[in-house]
């Protein structure tokens, strides 16, 4: 009798995309959302190894054409071949705000927008450009959170 492989299991899930036809698809950049994990994480292969990286350390991610970087709160940056439209559609959910054509933010690491420039300042003292097609919502955004 030949087993069955586990499929359902979070971290195997985790570890591969799963096309409609559920074959592999390559590494992917995904969180878990099982109750088992106190904190969502996000793995990624590189380099012939697996990376787990807890969502709350990201602090921001730079689209570079077919690339993106991953910037963490430890200071790291994560080199990937992903788009910027391929990690939103994973981390969206989570809370992360695209503020422009080239970057994801974490809301929970901003310290300041400036409105007239359109600039957000990050607790890192990184400075993210907003763009005029996203100003509306970042800012609605960040006054509904406001007291």
């Amino acid at each position: 009798m030949q087993r069955e492989p586990v499929t359902n299991h979070p971290l195997i899930f985790s570890l591969r995309e799963r096309n409609p036809d559920h074959k592999r698809t390559g590494p992917l950049f995904m969180a878990s959302n099982n109750s088992v994990y106190q904190d969502p994480f996000v793995s990624m292969c590189q380099k012939g190894k697996i990376e787990f990286i807890l969502v709350k350390d990201i602090v921001f991610v730079k689209a570079e054409s077919n690339y993106i970087r991953i910037h963490t709160l430890q200071g790291n940056c994560i080199m990937l071949a992903k788009t910027l439209k391929q990690v939103f559609s994973k981390l969206g959910y989570l809370g992360f705000v695209r503020v422009h054509q080239s970057y994801l933010v974490h809301p929970q690491h901003i310290q300041c927008y400036n409105k007239s420039d359109g600039t957000l300042l990050l607790h890192n003292r990184k400075e993210i450009p907003v763009s005029r097609s996203h100003r509306r919502f970042v800012s609605e955004s960040l006054s509904a959170w406001a007291l």
